[in-house]
Order: C-alpha cells, then sequence, then structure tokens
C-alpha cells in the first residue's frame, strides 16, 4: 500500500483531467461549440468528485478516495469501510494499485476489473463526451458510476483491523484466460496451476474465504498461519483459517506468535477471550457444538451500522432506540427504521454526506447505530485455530488443578475427537502453554518447533501432569481430559439468521414473496418420493404459487415478436404516449413520471405500441436460431420460406403496471426498474425518429432499443435464477421459518424445540408435525418429517433445537447450519404428515436411518494427551501446497457441478418411461444423494466421486459405480436408461465410451447434458439465456418431468385462484382497521353478493373476469377447495 495516500489521490484526479482535457480539446476541433464541455473535479468527504456540464445539463460520478487507520487502507463511503484491495495483471506480472485501477475505469481499458458490460473499446470519459451529442449522457454516467460501485463493492467489508490487514494483503489477479473458462474442471485446474506458479513468491489461497476459492481470481501474498500461534508448525494447513480473523470479544490473547505480536502494537489484532477449556467429548459437542458455561450469558459483542438518512431525522447522538424505531422520516411520508434485532441499541453518531443520487449530489445524514449482541445459544465462536461451531450454555462445572486441588471454573467444553479428525494440534499446544506459564502470556515464534516431549517436560516440572490433563466434575459427570485457557471470540449471531417480522408475507413493488421456504423442483421429487403422488403436501405448496401474472405477461411480449398480440388490449400509438425525460438520470421525481409508460395509472392492465417501424425476424428453421433481426428485408426468395420463417411486426405488447413500476427511493424519488427504462428507451427514440427520419443513427438507435427490449424480457425469463424457475418451477412458501440449528439431546427422537414466538408465526401448536429441511436438498432425506415442541426458554428464540443425531442425514452439523420449517394448515396435509410421523415409510426411514449411524451419535469419550497422536507439519512444498488448494477449491468448485448433473439424473429419470417402485424412487434419490456427499466429504479428506459418476453413467459403466460403492440394481437401471436415451438422440449403433472422449476432447455437452436439452425441452430451456422466439417454441414442448409438469399447471391459469390460509390472515388484518362490526358485516356480505352475481354466468366477459379476479384480490377472494396439485391432468 502507498506511503503518501494524499498524493496518489493528487495524481489521479490530474491524470484523469488530464486525459479529459486532451480528449476534450480533440473533439472541440471536430465539431466546435457542440462539445463545449467542462469537467470539474473536487474532493469533498474523501471523496472524489467529477461534475460534467455542457452549460444546459449537469451530471456527476463520485468515487471514495483512501484512507489508512493502524497500517490498515480502507475506502470509506458515507461511514462503511471496506478494506483496499490490488490486482495483479497475469499477462505483464504488473500489480495495479486502487488508484491506477480507477483511472483504467474512468480512461483506459477496464477489462478484467469490471464486468463485460461496462468493458467498451471507447473510454468512458471519452464516451461522456460524446454523450452529450447524443442525448444520452444519463445513460453512460450512470454506467460509470455502476462500474465504479461494483469496484468498490469488490472489496471486503471491513470487520475487524485484523480482517482487513489481511485483505489489504489479497490480490484480484486480471487474467482473460480466466474468466473465459466456463468448465468448473477446468477453473479448479487453472487454480491449482496458480498456487504452484506462485508458490515461490510465497503467495497462496490458503486463508482466503471458502466462498471466493473457486469462481474468483483472488491469491494471498502473505500466509495467514504466521498470525496464527504454533499456526506454521502444528497446524494442519488444510484446515481454512479465514473465520479467525473476525473474531471478537472484551480481551487480547495470552499466547501470540512473533508476527500476531508485532501487528498488536500498530493496532491490528483480534478480540475475544482466554477461557478455561477442556476436551474431551460429550453428547451436547456433537458435531461441532461447542458448549460454553452459563456464567457467560452476560457478555456482549458490539457491533455498528448504517442507516442513511434522507428526510427529517427523529433521533439525535446518544439517543437509546428499540426495535421499529423511527429514525427519519421523508418528504414523501415514508420512514427510516431501526430493524435490527438487538439486547440494547443507541445512535452513536450522526454525520452529514453527500451522495450520488442520479448523478446529482444529495445530501444525506448517516445515521451510526451502535447495537449489543448477548452470548446465548446459537451464537458462533471459533479459536485461533479454526475450531468453530456454535454454543450451547450449560453450567458446565469445575477442574481440579493437579498442582493445588483447588477448583478451576470450566468455561468451554469442546470435542476432542475433531481435534484427533481436523489434525489442528495448535490449541493443544495453547493450552499447555497458558498452563506452564501460570496464564502470564507468551510470545512464541512463528515457527515454533518445540518437540512435544519438551513440552510435556515443562509440564510435569511446574506441576501439572505428564499427559496434560485434569480431573474434571461437569454436569455430564466426571471426565478426564487436556485442559487449559484457549483465545475464542465470536465471529457470528443467531440473530441474524432469522428472517425478518412478517418478511415472508410481505411482497416487492412487483406482488411477489421474496422470503419464505422455497419449494422447487428437487423438493417436489422428495416429497412424491417420501409421502406419494398426489399427496396434499404438495397441493397446498401449489396454493402459494406466485408471479404467474407477471409470468403471462413476460411471455405475451416475446409473443409479441411473433406477431401474436393479446386479445382485447387497447392500441396506443407511440406518438401519442409521452417520454420520460432520463437526461437526469433515471432516479426523478415523482411528478416526472406522470402520463408516461412508468406511472402506475397509465394503462396498468398492459396495452400494444404502435412503432412508426418495421421489425423483423428471420427464423432458421433448420438451426433453430435467429438469423437476423431488425430492418425487414424489401424482397423475400420464396424459395426461403422453406427454410425460414418471417415474423414483420409493427407492434409490441407492453405488460401490466407490476412489471413496469417504479421504485421507491428514501429521498422521496423513483427509480425506474429496468423493463421501465426498456420500455421508455423504445417510446423516447420513437419520437426522435418520428421527428427526423432522415437521420440514419435515429433508425439505428430504434431498432437497436426493440431488439434490446426483446433480449432483455428473454434474459429475465431463463436461466437458474429467472423468472420462469423462480416463479413457476419453485414456490416461495409463507408458513415458513429459519434459525440456526443447536443440538438438545433431551428431545424425544424426531423432535425440534422451538420458541413460542416462532410457532405462532407458523402457527403451530405442541405436538404438531411440520417439515425441516437443510439445504442443499439432495432428496427426501434432506426434508423430514419432525414434531414441535414449543418452549418459553429465552435460549430458543433465536435457534431451533434438534434432538441429538435424528437430523445429520441432512449433513446437518452444528457449526452454523441453518434449518429451515414449513408448517401445513390443510386438515388434508396435516393428516397425511401426522401418519407419515407415527408410521414412517419404510423403505425411505431405513435409508435415513442407515445415514444417522454412518454419522454417528452423541456420547462421552476422554482421551489423553498421547490418544491425539501429535505430530509437527513439515513445511508446505509447492506440490502438497497445490494438492492442499486443489482439494479445498475441488469441495466449492465441484458443488454446483455436482447438484447440476444429480438434477439432470432425475430429470433423465423422471422422463425413463420406467415403471417406477417406491424402492427404485428411493434407490436412485439414494444415488443422488451418495454422489453430492463425496464432494462435501472433500473437506474431511474424503474422495470426490463427481468425475467418477459423470465418466461411469456417460459410458454406460456399470462395474465402475459398483466399485466406487454405489448400488448395483440402481447403477444398472441409470446406465441402461440413459444408453437407451442417447440412442434415441442418434444412431442404434451410438457408442456413449466414443461419445464420451469426444465430448472431453473437444469441450462438448456430455451425453447427460445433452439428453437433458434434447429431450427435457422445457427443464432445459428455463436453465439456459436464450433467444425470445427460441424460448417460446421450447416452452411448447409437452410436460415430461416434475419442472415441466409445474410450468404448465402455472400457465394454465389454475394458479392464484385458491383461498388460502394466508389470504384468512390478511383479510382479518384488513378488516381489523374497520372498528364498526356492522361495516365488517356489510363488506364480507357485499363480497359475497359480487361473487355470486359474477359467478351465475355461464360464459362471462372478459371485463367481468377482470372485475371478478379484481374483487377477489382487493378484498377477501372466494371460497374454493384446496388447489389440486401438479399432478392433476
Amino acid at each position: 500500500m502507498q506511503d503518501n495516500p494524499a498524493g496518489k489521490n493528487e495524481w489521479l484526479q490530474n491524470r484523469i483531467e488530464s486525459y479529459f482535457f486532451a480528449r476534450g480539446t480533440a473533439e472541440m476541433q471536430k465539431c466546435g461549440s457542440k462539445c463545449n464541455i467542462r469537467m470539474l473535479p473536487s474532493v469533498v468527504d474523501n471523496d472524489l468528485w467529477l461534475t460534467f456540464t455542457n452549460g444546459k445539463e449537469t451530471h456527476s460520478v463520485t468515487l471514495p478516495l483512501p484512507v489508512e487507520e493502524n497500517s490498515v487502507w480502507f475506502v470509506d463511503q458515507h461511514e462503511v469501510r471496506r478494506a483496499l484491495c490490488n490486482y495483479f495483471v497475469e499477462n505483464t506480472g504488473g500489480t495495479l494499485d486502487y488508484w491506477t485501477t480507477m483511472y483504467y475505469i474512468i480512461c483506459g481499458d477496464p477489462t478484467g476489473i469490471v464486468s463485460k458490460p461496462y468493458v467498451k473499446k471507447t473510454p468512458f470519459i471519452q464516451q461522456i463526451i460524446y454523450s452529450f451529442q447524443n442525448e444520452n449522457t444519463a445513460t453512460i454516467i450512470y454506467n460509470l458510476q455502476r462500474a465504479i460501485n461494483e469496484l468498490v463493492s469488490k472489496m471486503p467489508l471491513h470487520k475487524t483491523f485484523m480482517n482487513s490487514w489481511m485483505m489489504n494483503r489479497r490480490l484480484a489477479f486480471i487474467d482473460p484466460l480466466f474468466d473465459e473458462l466456463s468448465s468448473p474442471k477446468e477453473r479448479l485446474d487453472y487454480q491449482t496451476t496458480k498456487a504452484k506458479k506462485y508458490f515461490d513468491r510465497g503467495w497462496t489461497a490458503l486463508g482466503l474465504s471458502d466462498g471466493v476459492l473457486a469462481d474468483k481470481n483472488y491469491i494471498l501474498t502473505d500466509d495467514v498461519r504466521r498470525y496464527t500461534p504454533f499456526g506454521l508448525r502444528w497446524h494442519n494447513p488444510q484446515r481454512n483459517l479465514y473465520s479467525t480473523l473476525g473474531m471478537l470479544g472484551g480481551e487480547k490473547p495470552l499466547i501470540r506468535s512473533e508476527s500476531m505480536e508485532k501487528l498488536i502494537k500498530q493496532g491490528v489484532e483480534r478480540t475475544g477471550w482466554n477461557w478455561f477449556t477442556l476436551f474431551a467429548d460429550i453428547p451436547d459437542n456433537f458435531e461441532d457444538q461447542i458448549v460454553v458455561d452459563v456464567s457467560h450469558a452476560n457478555k456482549t459483542i458490539t457491533h455498528h451500522r448504517r442507516f442513511q438518512c434522507f428526510g427529517e431525522l427523529s433521533v439525535k447522538p446518544g439517543e437509546k432506540l428499540k426495535y421499529g424505531a423511527i429514525l427519519s422520516r421523508n418528504v414523501d411520508g415514508g420512514i427510516q427504521k431501526f430493524d435490527t434485532v438487538a439486547d440494547s441499541a443507541k445512535v452513536d453518531k450522526i454525520t452529514l454526506s453527500y451522495t450520488n443520487i442520479g448523478g446529482i449530489p444529495t445530501v444525506v445524514h448517516n445515521v451510526i447505530v451502535a447495537y449489543k449482541l448477548k452470548m446465548r445459544d446459537g451464537t458462533k465462536i471459533t479459536n485461533f485455530h479454526g475450531n468453530k461451531g456454535v454454543i450451547r450454555l450449560k453450567p458446565l462445572g469445575h477442574a481440579k488443578d493437579p498442582r493445588t486441588g483447588e477448583l478451576v471454573k470450566i468455561d468451554v467444553i469442546v470435542s476432542a475427537k475433531s481435534i484427533g479428525k481436523r489434525k489442528n494440534f495448535g490449541q493443544l499446544l495453547e493450552a499447555m502453554v497458558n498452563n506452564i506459564t501460570n496464564d502470564q502470556g507468551l510470545v512464541v515464534k512463528d515457527d515454533f518447533q518445540q518437540p512435544l516431549a519438551e513440552i510435556q517436560a515443562a509440564l510435569v516440572n511446574h506441576g501439572f501432569n505428564v499427559d496434560a490433563t485434569w480431573e474434571c466434575e461437569t454436569y455430564v459427570g466426571k471426565l478426564t481430559g487436556v485442559c487449559g485457557k484457549v483465545f475464542w471470540g465470536v465471529i457470528n449471531h443467531p440473530e441474524y439468521q432469522l428472517w425478518k417480522e412478517n418478511a415472508t408475507i410481505k411482497t416487492n413493488g412487483k406482488d411477489l414473496r421474496t422470503a419464505g421456504l422455497k419449494f422447487s423442483t428437487i423438493e417436489f421429487r422428495a416429497l412424491e418420493t417420501r409421502f406419494g403422488k398426489g399427496n396434499p403436501i404438495l397441493d397446498e405448496i401449489m396454493s402459494y404459487m406466485q408471479g404467474t401474472e407477471n409470468l403471462h405477461e413476460e411471455l405475451a411480449v416475446l409473443a409479441s415478436k411473433k406477431g401474436i398480440l393479446p386479445a382485447n388490449k387497447p392500441i396506443i400509438n407511440v406518438a401519442d404516449i409521452t417520454p420520460l425525460d432520463q437526461t437526469g438520470g433515471t432516479i426523478v421525481n415523482h411528478s416526472a413520471i406522470e402520463g408516461t409508460v412508468v406511472d402506475d395509472h397509465y394503462q396498468p392492465d398492459g396495452f400494444i405500441m404502435q412503432l412508426p417501424v418495421l421489425y423483423q425476424t428471420m427464423w432458421d428453421k433448420e438451426k433453430g436460431e435467429v438469423a437476423v433481426e431488425g430492418l425487414p428485408m424489401q424482397m423475400i426468395d420464396p424459395a426461403m420460406l422453406n427454410v425460414v420463417d418471417f415474423y414483420t411486426i409493427d407492434k409490441l405488447y407492453i405488460p401490466s403496471v407490476f412489471l413496469r413500476r417504479c421504485w421507491r427511493h428514501s429521498t422521496g424519488k423513483v427509480g425506474l426498474n429496468d423493463i421501465g427504462v426498456l420500455i421508455n428507451n423504445v417510446v423516447a427514440l420513437s419520437h426522435r425518429y418520428l421527428q427526423h427520419p432522415e437521420e440514419a443513427i435515429n433508425t439505428t438507435l430504434l431498432y437497436s432499443a426493440i431488439r434490446t427490449y426483446f433480449a432483455r424480457i428473454a434474459g429475465i425469463l431463463g436461466t437458474k435464477r429467472g423468472d420462469i424457475s423462480t416463479n413457476a418451477m419453485s414456490v416461495r412458501y409463507p408458513f415458513a421459518a429459519k434459525a440456526v440449528a443447536t443440538l438438545s439431546n433431551g428431545l424425544d427422537r424426531n423432535t425440534i424445540e422451538i420458541h413460542r414466538d416462532m410457532a405462532d408465526t407458523l402457527m403451530v401448536s405442541n405436538g404438531d408435525i411440520v417439515l425441516t429441511e437443510r439445504f442443499p436438498c439432495l432428496g427426501f432425506a434432506s426434508v423430514r418429517p419432525q414434531k414441535v415442541k414449543i418452549s418459553d426458554d429465552p435460549n430458543t428464540r433465536y435457534t431451533i433445537r434438534v434432538s441429538g443425531n435424528s437430523l445429520v442425514s441432512q449433513n446437518l452439523d452444528f457449526d452454523g447450519d441453518t434449518l429451515f420449517i414449513a408448517s401445513f394448515h390443510t386438515d388434508e396435509a396435516k393428516d397425511i404428515l401426522r401418519k407419515e410421523f407415527t408410521n414412517p415409510n419404510k423403505t425411505c426411514y431405513d435409508e435415513i436411518k442407515r445415514l444417522n449411524i454412518r454419522k454417528g451419535a452423541p456420547h462421552i469419550k476422554c482421551m489423553r494427551l498421547n490418544d491425539y497422536n501429535i505430530q509437527p507439519f513439515t513445511c508446505l512444498t509447492n506440490d502438497r501446497h497445490a494438492e492442499i488448494v486443489e482439494k479445498n477449491t475441488g469441495v466449492k468448485a465441484q458443488t454446483g457441478p455436482v447438484i447440476a448433473l444429480t438434477y439432470n439424473l432425475m430429470r433423465i429419470m423422471e422422463n425413463s418411461g420406467l415403471e417406477m417402485n417406491k424402492k427404485l424412487e428411493v434407490g436412485i434419490e439414494m444415488f443422488m444423494e451418495k454422489a453430492a456427499q463425496s464432494v462435501f466429504e472433500q473437506k474431511h479428506g474424503g474422495q470426490s466421486l463427481h468425475e467418477i459418476v459423470i465418466d461411469a453413467t456417460c459410458t454406460g459403466n456399470v462395474a465402475q459405480l459398483v466399485q466406487a460403492g454405489f448400488n448395483e440394481h440402481i447403477s444398472s437401471v441409470i446406465c441402461d436408461t440413459i444408453r437407451r436415451k442417447a440412442k434415441e438422440l442418434s444412431r442404434p449403433q451410438f457408442n456413449l465410451v466414443r461419445y464420451h472422449e469426444l465430448a472431453k476432447e473437444n469441450g462438448w455437452s456430455n451425453i447427460i447434458a445433452r439428453i437433458v436439452r434434447e429431450q427435457n425441452l422445457i427443464y432445459y430451456a428455463s436453465r439456459c439465456k436464450l433467444e425470445g422466439i427460441e424460448l417460446l417454441n421450447l416452452l411448447e414442448a409437452p410436460a415430461v418431468d416434475i419442472p415441466s409438469r409445474m410450468f404448465k399447471w402455472s400457465v394454465s391459469g389454475k394458479a392464484g385462484l385458491v383461498r388460502t390460509k394466508l389470504d384468512e390472515i390478511l383479510e382479518e388484518k384488513e378488516l381489523a382497521v374497520l372498528k364498526d362490526e356492522n361495516i365488517k358485516e356489510a363488506c364480507t356480505a357485499l363480497c359475497e353478493c359480487l361473487d355470486t352475481v359474477l359467478e351465475g354466468k355461464e360464459e362471462p366477459s372478459l371485463h367481468e373476469e377482470d372485475l371478478k379476479k379484481h374483487i377477489r384480490n382487493r378484498m377477501f377472494g372466494r371460497k374454493l377447495n384446496v388447489a389440486k396439485g401438479i399432478h392433476h391432468r
């Protein structure tokens, strides 16, 4: 990092000014006064403002300038700090600092620094100069600000000085080769090669967060182990120490490495508590849970959160806050609330700054709230050695000092077995050295190599047992184990894993719920396997399907590209539509949108827009793709009609207001959403074309706007995060809760204990049966019926307690895993849940019990020092380092692909035509579970079966699967299905082995992906980014699997017609506003009368149907039977 930030800030400003002057002068010589543009730089609150004006319109961009504190470098934007990181250019071997990187974004080539949409041949500063002539400055400024913000947002948020100091030593590689890699295996090979290449420089991926290992091209220029006592020699380098960088507490560590000590003197430190720790296995520290003495329940951690307030402040510094307290009131009546769950909170400070809203400097109050969270069940802690987990508070008892017989309070009991498995031996040495030094502290060498025998001798010399054990009297009885003080710190809180109040029933601007348990195709598969097809649980879930109206609208937009327009929609000439002036940006005053296409009141049900030009799409029938689109062909060869379809249109469908609606900004202004911007662009450019049709640029821009409109709608629909997958192939179920899972051995088997508040949210009582899920879902074993026990224990308020090893077969452990709950309220669903809980499906339940046995069970076991087989680790070699990087990265790199592989196999088997019995269904899902689970087990030294499964299934090699431990019969069924399906795609003599070899050599799709692409058409379409007409054609395919059946049901018009439990709740809330009982009864009676009138006609008009739907949605809705699910034809 730089020693002279002021000089670098000045350098950046001068370089930008010089470039602007050079380009501006050149343009002035070309076009004279038309290019009379000025750039006015200024520095305000550590932000560099670049303001561009031509005297008529003015636009600004801002970029934060770095600051330094305690030798740590940050960018600080409106009281939000991020750690500064540098870039490394792979091709040149040069390092780019923050200032140089920003210069490249604004004045140079930002390839590899920001996303591709922001990379153009022409630098941004030059685009801005041109834009004043082209009247699109607001768009260019918006894109530049997005590019700057993207760079800043890639910088990690400041957590602790230690975390940010280490992140200052993170390099982001700029390498187009990595960016072009799409295969996870290729990316894994790249990361391994990179680890080897830069090992001699001391650079490593070890110490980066797990989440960035595979998909981000990062590396650290320092080794985290140096800042861990005993880390270089006594810590397993495969165990990630990233989480230890964020430790928080009230003390400094007693035992420190030399490198740690140097940083602490600079103010770069981690805090926590030096807690007396017993290493022993007891039932309550099974699967990573850590037991902490109840005396620590009053310890708190202070955090800070910034709230940006644009209106009149309602608080002042020092004021105490409660949840829901109003911080400010906006000019439009909106309010900013304090919405963080906390044990106590107060306004720490309020600062005033300027922020860039739509290119305009806007005053904002930054209200910084200091809030405290107590140590409680579910709090996640770690020690320096990466032994992390969530806590349960218990009265632990005492240890007997071997020297004096005095009783020492036990603060922590942590699993001993886990150390033997993970080989993070440093924590045992820390405990022993603290005993030897009588807890006075010690600075040890980074490369501490003192033999274990010498440490044991020192223990004996100081009166301790040679095996480092203490006799302990605990709440589970007498234990003997290694004891001593170990440094522990908080790294997460259970409060952060809860949904906010009413989050599962609130809707966004598109009237969609965004929280709640997401039941997607794999959950539907699992529920069919466990409860049977046509079960009422799926019926109730499907009754909450949402977004189908928006889906219909989006599909109607794409259909208009083929000239298919919805009936009974008004046709409006674009010349009669008022365009919104976007020269001031996409965030505008509310008055500016009145009467435009983004106004809520302008044709709210959608309309047809008459264009001033013809737009033609040429569809190649043989290739199944668009050959060309835009300007119509003047002459069409009749012979072309055999191979090409022509769609020539002069009208666009403009969807309902839900898809065009602006979002509200806290300033009281409104912002255009993506679709609103695209539609308004078509309107504005149509007006521009109508004014000057002779100018070629106007024609080009209009056709480009129309093409972009269609492409963006298709993009919104496709991909696994698109609207088809999100709204038509999954359901956000509202009667759901989530919380961190904790272990309780006092519960009956298959019982969960929840707080009364959560029970009220779920609307369940003691003894009710609910479903629990832990992501990712791998089939029926991941979705489990459990009995509810309701508690008033405050320690259950933020957790879900599970019984023993009942749910470990969900791959659930207790290191912070989130558990989801769904409750059901139809009599039919509740009945089948209780029946399954009481008398479970034997085929499924036998497999669940087998998985539980595989995970083990809570137990008591004491270990002495020699039982750990403590061995120091040798210095890392290049090959060993690369091997560890490959294994650690492989967990993340292969998780997505193995899940995709198993889901694809599910789709193929659903479309196999085989007569499925329960044993076969269960066997197929257990096949998938084993393949996926093997990837997760890599971090514990296991072997991933991902490549084996791909090779074996793609070549039909049953023997290879059996050798890897898969069931022979199920493997044969799957491989036979793949062979048969492959022949259906090609000639009968199709050679699977040869095709697989060619696919690998040439980068083709493997046969599994190809079968899905060509036979599971709707599912394939939902996962890809396709052109609009191609997407529509694929969606017309018949339903052959669960996803396509869900899609067909979603567009059938049945979704949303069911009166649900949620409807009843919302109606009751609406009725509660009315205080007069007579008026309430009148409202109910009126709705019933209107329903009766409208239902009385056999063929109601479209207008009447719309009215009926409107009344039902706005008021009470008809009482209908529960929807029949996707299994009904």
